[in-house]
């Protein structure tokens, strides 16, 4: 839903334009929590309304980023100046024409450093204030998996050497015959 800073404009746009009744009434979607493993490409759904000649901007942001812009659509075009290097030609929308509202962002060979929170604005030709969705991509999980492998796997190697060297023992133990040992050992001292 929309939060309260965005509750007036809303309002006002309701009353204003019959349109932007369905970007109040049904927001872009919920907020989403995404993982991923890194090198992989990732697509970070948002949603407009289905009025794919009102959108006027979408504009993807990361916010914890000193130059936010991810990528940037106004009126007809894609303005990537300002785009923040570390997503220059790894984005992309997944349907450049928007149709049915789709806005959702391909991010391709995902990183570590892309892990963190983005935002989707969406301003269509009459709204007063954008309608946001907001999507953590998290890849801690997976960062953990993958050092955690390469922790586990020699434990486990060495887990398994252990054991066959011990059953070896064992056996080599139970073939021996303990009374010629002490019979050899009798017969030495004896002499």
């Amino acid at each position: 839903s929309p939060s309260l800073s965005h509750s007036f404009p809303l309002f006002l746009s309701v009353l204003t334009d019959p349109h932007s009744l369905c970007s109040v009434l049904f927001p872009l979607s919920e907020d989403k929590s995404i993982t991923v493993q890194s090198g992989q490409n990732v697509i970070l759904p948002c949603q407009a309304p289905n009025d794919k000649g009102s959108i006027r901007v979408v504009k993807w942001t990361k916010p914890d980023l000193q130059k936010k812009i991810v990528h940037l659509y106004v009126d007809r075009r894609f303005d990537l100046e300002d785009q923040n290097p570390s997503f220059k030609n790894r984005v992309d929308l997944q349907d450049r024409e928007m149709k049915n509202g789709d806005v959702s962002l391909i991010l391709n060979n995902v990183t570590i450093n892309d892990a963190g929170t983005y935002e989707c604005s969406v301003i269509q030709k009459k709204d007063l204030s954008p309608s946001t969705t907001t999507i953590t991509l998290d890849l801690r999980f997976m960062a953990l998996l993958n050092w955690s492998l390469v922790c586990i796997f020699p434990l486990c190697f060495s887990l398994l050497l252990l054991f066959f060297s011990y059953r070896k023992f064992k056996e080599i133990s139970e073939c021996s015959n303990q009374p010629q040992f002490f019979l050899l050992m009798k017969t030495r001292k004896e002499k």
